[in-house]
């Protein structure tokens, strides 16, 4: 009865040692190699299959499980497994990194755009790399960037007037030209839409200060007037006449504008003195002339038949005294234009024992009077 239990034991043996040995010879045949290609969205990405960098998308492995490693600038990274049992393509799909960019743009109401979109100024997520950022406005030129986003940034977006030429043009050869207080050399300026302060100034001509409201290109015609002041002249004598550089005015009042410099100004009324004066006009000038009666004078005329030819001195003339008013007139014995005050006078003229009278006459200032003395005989018949 014991020998049957023993064969069954032998038979489980043999039945064991069969089984490992066909295990042990299965283990010994090579594995199936299988294509892998490597799908992903951003060209360039950096590939790794089981932490080894594969040249292109596509490598072989064995069938069985693997790791795949995706790296590209600006996505996140992705890390994952893939089992591989035949030849075949496995999509990776990388999702971008996004920054907050804030966008300030100095001309309210302009349009910006970011990569063609358009976008209000202020704060948006942006992706890793470059990106093309536009903005208008009316007056203003076109503005381009390309703005290369790799984290969190502040960008300002400074337009700029858009410029139109200008020319100024002014009579005055030299004259100067100030735009907004800079000077314009050439007579040409580039100036930005909008109200702008125009300044000319030329030696001898008034100034000139207006407003250039540019809107486009144009040419300004500037025509200085050449500098003048009022010159006035006043006279204490309504009839005086006025002659500025021998040139008569007219009578006073008179006033004129006239270019600046030196000038003589005469003014002059019968009977006066002329009053003359020398000026720079160089500012509004008065000149106020007060005029004083001119003389007149007197000579004192003898009758050579009434001279006495022995007398002695031998000048006889010389022994006249002439009396105006009571005052000795000729205090050097003088009988030649002896000056006297213009006006109403007493005239008196004495020699020896025989004086000449004249009463009450109207001399004119500037006149020359000749006073010729006279004797005659009257023979009347007596008792």
């Amino acid at each position: 009865m014991k020998r049957p239990a023993r064969a069954s034991m032998i038979l489980v043996a043999a039945f064991l040692a069969a089984a490992s040995s066909a295990v042990s010879a299965q283990s010994l045949l090579p594995k199936k190699i299988w294509q892998l290609t490597i799908s992903v969205n951003v060209p360039g990405a950096a590939i790794y299959v089981d932490n080894a960098l594969i040249q292109g998308s596509t490598t072989s492995v064995a069938g069985g499980a693997h790791n795949v490693k995706v790296l590209a600038p600006g996505y996140f990274d992705f890390n994952g497994p893939v089992a591989v049992n035949s030849d075949q393509t496995f999509t990776v799909v990388l999702q971008p990194r996004v920054f907050p960019v804030t966008l300030n743009v100095n001309v309210p109401g302009a349009v910006v755009t970011v990569d063609g979109a358009r976008v209000a100024p202020g704060t948006l997520n942006l992706g890793f790399g470059n990106h093309v950022v536009q903005a208008t406005a009316a007056g203003y030129q076109d503005y381009q960037v390309t703005l290369n986003v790799s984290g969190a940034i502040t960008f300002n977006v400074n337009l700029q007037p858009q410029l139109f030429p200008v020319t100024i043009r002014v009579n005055v050869p030299g004259a100067i030209v100030t735009v907004d207080g800079a000077r314009i050399a050439s007579g040409t300026a580039n100036l930005a839409p909008g109200a702008h302060t125009l300044q000319v100034t030329a030696d001898g001509y008034q100034g000139y200060t207006g407003t250039l409201n540019v809107s486009a290109a144009a040419t300004i015609a500037v025509n200085l007037n050449a500098l003048t002041y009022m010159l006035t002249v006043n006279s204490n004598v309504r009839e005086a006449g006025v002659v500025v550089n021998n040139v008569a005015k007219g009578g006073v009042p008179y006033t004129e504008q006239l270019p600046p410099g030196t000038y003589t100004v005469t003014v002059s009324a019968k009977g006066y003195a002329d009053f003359v004066t020398g000026i720079t006009l160089d500012r509004p000038t008065t000149v106020n002339a007060v005029l004083q009666r001119a003389a007149a004078t007197i000579s004192i005329l003898v009758t050579p038949g009434f001279l006495d030819p022995d007398a002695k001195p031998r000048d006889a003339l010389g022994l006249l005294k002439v009396f105006v008013d009571g005052k000795l007139a000729n205090p050097q014995k003088e009988t030649e234009r002896i000056s006297i005050p213009s006006g109403t006078h007493k005239i008196r003229i004495v020699s020896g024992g025989l004086s000449f009278p004249l009463d009450d006459f109207n001399f004119q200032g500037g006149a020359n009077y000749a006073l010729e003395l006279s004797l005659g005989i009257k023979v009347k018949p007596t008792q």
